[in-house]
């Protein structure tokens, strides 16, 4: 009788306890609930907040290379009509369509001709100093109306090529060549690896060339480089920023 006495007290100390153990684990929950909705509210306030900064450096980032490029590729545009509407141009092209047509030669010999190198000494030092003063120059060809690369200031494999030949026909720089013929309008080729060089990111701009009477008597070329343009990309984002910029559809 006395070990029965004994374990009712042992059985409503033990429910006792463990009653309070519920209670205090509930009002652990009750407590830290609101703490833990403000925490994740906080979070998602503090996320937010994140992404619409680096959406806000991305686009004032982006409207800056833009407007950058832009102002970039229109001065470039006009240095090329500068150029091709040049007397300089128009005798060198001129000349040299001449003088491969009476050598009967194949294009690719006479450009290594003496009558070829006569025909451009004196006339090609313009072109050459334009090529060198100019950082956004890579190089300066001279185009006839066959498609023949007749000048070239630093190429001499690209010289005596036909640009509609099979392994240049496909090529953007091509394909904008023949938009300038057509439409005698200056035209930009988009960016590709080089069908003349050594197959670097390169891009090419052209223009018509004319005789004194307004006829076409062929293109001016320019090959871009675009170290300038690769670096305003990067001076637009900070050396901590995530970000990154694409050129598409150029």
């Amino acid at each position: 009788m006395e070990h029965e006495f004994t374990q009712a007290p042992m059985k409503e100390v033990n429910r006792l306890s463990s009653l309070s153990f519920n209670l205090t684990i509930w009002f652990l929950i009750l407590s830290l609930l609101p703490l833990t909705i403000v925490a994740w509210f906080s979070y998602q306030q503090a996320k937010q907040s994140l992404v619409d900064a680096a959406e806000e450096e991305l686009t004032q980032s982006s409207l800056l290379s833009v407007q950058s490029i832009e102002s970039w590729f229109n001065y470039r545009m006009i240095d090329l009509n500068v150029e091709a509407e040049s007397i300089n141009a128009g005798l060198i092209l001129s000349s040299l369509t001449e003088g491969k047509e009476s050598s009967g030669k194949p294009v690719s010999e006479y450009v290594t001709s003496y009558d070829w190198t006569q025909r451009v000494d004196g006339l090609q030092n313009d072109l050459i100093v334009l090529s060198r003063q100019y950082d956004y120059i890579s190089d300066i060809f001279l185009i006839d109306l066959d498609g023949d690369i007749l000048y070239s200031v630093i190429s001499n494999d690209a010289k005596g090529k036909n640009v509609f030949s099979d392994n240049l026909v496909d090529s953007q720089f091509t394909q904008s060549l023949t938009v300038t013929m057509d439409s005698g309008l200056a035209n930009f080729s988009g960016l590709e690896r080089s069908p003349l060089s050594q197959g670097q990111i390169t891009g090419f701009i052209s223009a018509p060339v004319l005789d004194e009477f307004g006829d076409p008597i062929g293109v001016y070329v320019i090959e871009l480089k675009f170290d300038k343009i690769f670096n305003m990309l990067h001076s637009t984002i900070s050396d901590s920023s995530s970000l990154t910029h694409y050129i598409i559809g150029c």
